[in-house]
């Protein structure tokens, strides 16, 4: 009776191993396992295997049936631990039609015989694991039926005793207990066969686990409701994606229903002229490919209004045939204008001229979270530097008033602690996260050009006041003088010549001309405008006040000239020059005090809107520059402020009026020029004044033609945040037949790097994102070798390994320019 039997193949085998065990007749042997697989399945046996470890990736058990030439198979796995228990189930339909059907309708899990003559009761091995027995165990018909639920028992002794006696087929569902005390669901299909005296001789069957099959109908009962009450859209497709179902919710979403959508594609209907073509074009691409495909995309309603959705595309299968398309579809159009108020919110962050930080509270107290360029650039720090750094930490002189944890405050004027002349409007303001931790958005203000024009003001304003106050001191002070003079002159012409009189108006004279030249220096620094002025060679005006000061300054002070012949000329009042130089040279004696040295120069420069260390909006352009330079005691720095105001004075009582550097001070302004001092105790004292130039010399500049020569055609990159005076350097060098590459903005110049080609580099030092030694860093790394200078009338501390660097000092003059580059040039790597 054997023969009636499919043929039946038991395997073991272990996942990501490359055999099965195959046991058949007693015997065991190992082969590869996609050879198995093809033996049997043939072209189907790749899928095979990848629905095999799909079902076994869901649950413990799988089932797969297949029609490979004109035989029936059947596959059954279960998970034992990490092996693989496998039953293969093959069969011809032309041996047993009906078994045939039986396997077909429950994939031939496990089969069981009866053979009525010889009462012999046999299970296939499958059986005994649905029942939890070792396959050992001896089989009957009373201890299989013992097996099922009281309930069944009775159905299937009654089966049995009808099909004792006539050949009949039935199937039906029934509870079973397992060894394990476990109650399962099972299916058992059965028929009764006849011999050649139509007497019944066997009883076949075949029986499967539905435990999981069961729950599943469930869960797809259960499931189904959801969908249909569910507020997330679902869309079931054929496999040419054409819909064949939605739910209430897909209706709700875009106003078709379902008759108005069935048979057609999704997108017929639902994508407009603003989906993204290249999305609706990855859709398809993977719903061809029977791909899962997860986005999102804009789409249509019906009334026209658009709608941003997530979809997610899940291809079905069924029996390892590709079934459809089931898509669930969201409505993100909140989020979508939640994620479009960010990003709008970021680029303000981002954009805003206005520096922003964005605090987050961590153990050190507020720490910067995120900042913006512009904070970025007024702190001086990039972004990553600034991350997680406490805020206000040590960027600031003063300490923040105020708690950064809470409340706010109505802003504070701080100083940079990395450069104290600048200055700005801290103004915080608390925030607060969804369970209430608190944050702080900070912003930042520059102030420093504010303040200066405010300081300015007052200065000027000052200055003004003490004019007006003086000039009409001086007035009046000149009356009385004239009168006292006068007199006293009346008086010496009306005594005897042998008069002991005439020597105490004699006195008294003197003390008139002194008080008259006192009057005089007052008016020079009153008076707005220049009693008269000419045009006049500028070293030729210094040579007129070093001839004076040789016969002044004693043998014990050391003077030194240095002379550009060709500076050009300046407009101004002669005597009033020489005057300026004069006091700021006795001066400069007076602070030598025994002995020291005295340099006068003059030079032509160019100037920016800006000059280092001085407080007032200058008129780009060209200038002379006069220096009176000493090696003397300095100035205390709590003195710099006064120095220049009238009767102020740090000599002794007797030795000085105060009204030297008052007088150059009111000088310069008449002049249309600028006046600054740079000082500092025991590094000695150096006045600039700056006067604009009447008209240059058109002399050449002295340099070797071989020497000016090796400028042309040099590629020279020039960065200077100063516009003015980046324009007057560009001019400079162009007329050395340079060829120039002018950035205001260094961040720009460093991203120019590897783009172009430059042979030395030319720079500020102080600017805004990245300051000149930062870039000069970045021009060496790039440009190994090649020359750099550094230009800056303030340089703050240099790097220790960038002190070699050459460094030519503001304002540039022309005859500077040309010897630093030359210099650089000749300069050995």
């Amino acid at each position: 009776m054997a023969s009636l039997f499919p043929q039946l193949t038991t395997l073991s085998w272990a996942p990501g191993t490359t055999t099965v065990a195959i046991h058949q007749d007693g015997d065991t042997r190992h082969q590869g396992t996609k050879h198995t697989l093809r033996q049997y399945f043939g072209p189907q046996a790749k899928g095979v295997l990848t629905e095999l470890r799909r079902q076994l990736a869901r649950q413990p058990q799988a089932h797969l049936e297949s029609l490979v030439d004109d035989r029936q198979l059947w596959l059954s796995a279960e998970r034992q631990g990490k092996a693989v228990q496998l039953q293969l189930l093959s069969a011809a339909p032309a041996r047993d039609g009906e078994l045939m059907q039986m396997a077909e309708g429950l994939c031939g899990v496990g089969y069981w015989h009866w053979h009525l003559a010889s009462d012999q009761f046999s299970w296939s091995p499958q059986v005994y694991r649905i029942f939890g027995l070792p396959l050992d165990h001896p089989t009957s018909l009373a201890d299989t039926l013992s097996r099922y639920h009281q309930d069944d028992q009775q159905v299937l002794k009654a089966l049995i005793a009808k099909a004792s006696l006539e050949p009949i087929r039935r199937q039906f569902q029934a509870q079973i207990l397992r060894a394990d005390g476990e109650w399962r669901q099972v299916g058992v299909q059965g028929v009764s066969t006849a011999g050649k005296d139509g007497q019944i001789t066997d009883i076949y069957g075949v029986i499967r686990d539905v435990t999981a099959e069961q729950q599943s109908r469930a869960q797809i009962s259960r499931l189904a409701l959801v969908a249909a009450q569910t507020r997330t859209s679902a869309f079931l497709c054929d496999t040419e994606g054409r819909v064949e179902w939605i739910n209430p919710a897909s209706e709700a979403l875009y106003g078709y229903n379902l008759a108005e959508l069935k048979g057609r594609r999704p997108a017929s209907l639902l994508v407009g002229s603003q989906t993204d073509p290249d999305t609706s074009r990855r859709i398809n691409e993977a719903m061809a490919r029977r791909q899962h495909f997860e986005g999102d995309i804009l789409n249509y309603r019906r009334d026209g209004k658009p709608v941003w959705v997530h979809l997610s595309i899940t291809p079905l299968f069924h029996r390892l045939r590709h079934d459809g398309f089931i898509a669930i579809v969201s409505d993100i159009s909140d989020r979508k204008a939640s994620e479009e108020r960010l990003k709008l919110y970021e680029a303000a962050f981002d954009q805003a001229e206005v520096g922003m930080l964005f605090l987050r509270p961590a153990e050190q107290g507020m720490v910067v979270e995120e900042s913006n360029q512009a904070a970025q650039q007024l702190l001086g720090c990039t972004e990553q530097a600034l991350l997680g750094q406490p805020f206000p930490g040590r960027f600031f002189h003063q300490a923040l008033q105020g708690p950064l944890a809470g409340g706010d405050n109505d802003g504070q004027e701080l100083s940079l602690a990395a450069a104290p002349e600048r200055s700005l409007y801290v103004l915080h303001s608390p925030l607060f996260g969804p369970d209430r931790t608190p944050y702080q958005l900070v912003m930042l203000r520059e102030t420093t050009e504010r303040r200066r024009a405010e300081r300015l003001e007052q200065r000027n304003q000052k200055m003004e006041t003490l004019g007006q106050l003086v000039s009409g001191i001086a007035h009046d002070f000149n009356n009385i003088i004239g009168i006292i003079q006068g007199n006293l002159e009346l008086l010496d012409a009306k005594l005897e010549a042998e008069h002991s009189g005439h020597k105490a108006i004699a006195n008294a004279l003197k003390a008139a001309n002194r008080a008259s030249t006192l009057t005089r220096r007052l008016s020079q620094f009153s008076r707005q405008e220049p009693v008269s002025n000419e045009e006049a060679d500028a070293h030729q005006l210094l040579l007129d006040a070093e001839e004076m000061l040789s016969a002044s300054l004693g043998s014990q002070i050391a003077l030194d000239v240095e002379l550009d012949t060709h500076s050009g000329t300046v407009r101004v009042d002669r005597g009033d020059f020489v005057d300026a130089i004069l006091n700021l040279a006795f001066n400069a004696r007076d602070a030598l005090g025994e002995g020291g040295r005295i340099r006068l120069s003059c030079l032509p420069v160019l100037l920016g809107s800006q000059i280092p260390g001085l407080e007032a909006d200058v008129r780009p352009g060209p200038y002379i520059e006069f220096v009176v330079t000493d090696n003397g005691s300095g100035i205390a720095p709590e003195f710099k402020d006064k120095v220049l105001e009238p009767f102020f004075t740090t000599k002794p009582k007797g030795k000085g009026t105060g009204l030297g550097l008052s007088m150059v001070y009111g000088f310069a302004k008449r002049s249309k020029g600028y006046l600054s001092l740079d000082s500092a105790p025991g590094r000695g004292t150096s006045v600039h004044l700056w006067l604009p130039q009447a008209s240059p010399l058109n002399r050449e500049v002295l340099a070797a033609p071989q020497d000016q020569a090796l400028l042309a055609g040099k590629r020279l990159l020039l960065v200077d945040d100063e516009a003015d005076l980046l324009a007057v350097v560009d001019g400079l060098l162009r007329s050395f037949a340079v060829l120039v590459t002018s950035f205001a903005d260094p961040v720009e110049a460093r991203l120019s790097f590897g783009h172009q080609d430059y042979d030395l580099l030319l720079c500020d030092v102080e600017m805004p994102g990245i300051n000149g030694f930062e870039l000069a860093e970045a021009f060496g790394a790039h440009y190994p070798g090649r020359p750099v200078a550094l230009m800056s009338g303030y340089m703050s501390q240099v790097p220790a390994h960038l002190e070699q660097l050459p460094r030519l000092a503001k304002p540039v003059s022309r005859t500077a320019l040309l010897q630093c580059l030359i210099s650089l040039l000749n300069r050995k790597p």
